[in-house]
């Protein structure tokens, strides 16, 4: 097939690119303007695994996917979820799993 075919099949809105990236929201810089390092610490690891997901053209943009460890965190007791932009679920150990990327997909 020649590219200008090619080009004519798929659009830019058909492609999506979906990508996760973990969110370490306890973990201390590595480089501050401190003289000494902190010694006998173990470096917090809590974490959030967040989801991004946008068809080529910009124009759908998928609602972010938060992964935690918890189903229902205690910083959101007084916050009705349902109007946030973003879906959030929870998971032993807040990764994507095979599971979660199905319903993502979905």
């Amino acid at each position: 097939m020649t590219l200008s075919l090619i080009k004519d099949l798929v659009k830019w809105k058909d492609i999506y690119n979906m990508d996760e990236t973990d969110l370490f929201y306890y973990l201390q810089a590595d480089h501050s303007l401190a003289t000494k390092q902190l010694e006998g610490q173990k470096k917090d690891k809590e974490r959030l695994t967040v989801v991004v997901c946008c068809n080529g053209g910009g124009s759908n943009k998928v609602p972010l996917w938060v992964i935690g460890k918890f189903a229902n965190p205690r910083c959101f007791k007084h916050v009705n979820i349902d109007n946030l932009n973003c879906h959030c679920r929870a998971n032993k150990k807040a990764w994507m799993t095979e599971l979660l990327f199905q319903d993502c997909v979905r």
